[in-house]
C-alpha cells in the first residue's frame, strides 16, 4: 500500500465519479490531474500484528487502511455476522480494505471493515492478522 500512498502525494487521486472502480483487468492508468479529488500529505505505518497500536489509531485518528488475506471461500461468500478464520499468512496479503471501527459481541471482540469491493460493511474477528 505504501506504493499507492506515495503515489497519491505526488499526484493525487482521481475521484470515485471521474475514474470508477472495475473488476477488470486494466494494462494502463487513465489518471487525469484535471479530476483530482484529494491529495495526502503523508501516512503512517503500524507494525504487522500490533493491534494495540491499530486499535489507538482507529479510536484517535479515524479509519485505517489494512491489507487483508481475501482469498479464502468465506470471504467471497461473506454475508453477515463476525467473520472468523482458523489461519491467516502474512505474508499472503492480496486486497485492501478500512478499518472504520471496533466493538465486542458475546465476548468476542471484532474490527468493522468497510470492503470497496462488496459495498457492505464487513465484521471481521480482531484476531485475524492483518499488515498495515
Amino acid at each position: 500500500m505504501d506504493d499507492a500512498f506515495d503515489y497519491i502525494k505526488l499526484h493525487g487521486i482521481d475521484t470515485e465519479e471521474s475514474y470508477p472502480y472495475l473488476a477488470k483487468l486494466q494494462f494502463w492508468c487513465y489518471f487525469d490531474k484535471e479530476k483530482v479529488g484529494a491529495t495526502l500529505t503523508g501516512y503512517v505505518d503500524i507494525p504487522s500484528g500490533n493491534e494495540k497500536e491499530l486499535f489507538k489509531a482507529v479510536a484517535t485518528v479515524g479509519p485505517v487502511s489494512v491489507g487483508i488475506n481475501a482469498g479464502g471461500y468465506g470471504f467471497m461468500h461473506y454475508g453477515s455476522g463476525i467473520y472468523e478464520v482458523d489461519e491467516c499468512d502474512p505474508q499472503k496479503l492480496n486486497h485492501g480494505v478500512l478499518i472504520v471501527g471496533y466493538g465486542s459481541e458475546d465476548g468476542k471482540d471484532y474490527w468493522i471493515v468497510k470492503n470497496r469491493q462488496v459495498t457492505k460493511l464487513l465484521i471481521l474477528q480482531k484476531l485475524l492478522v492483518v499488515a498495515i
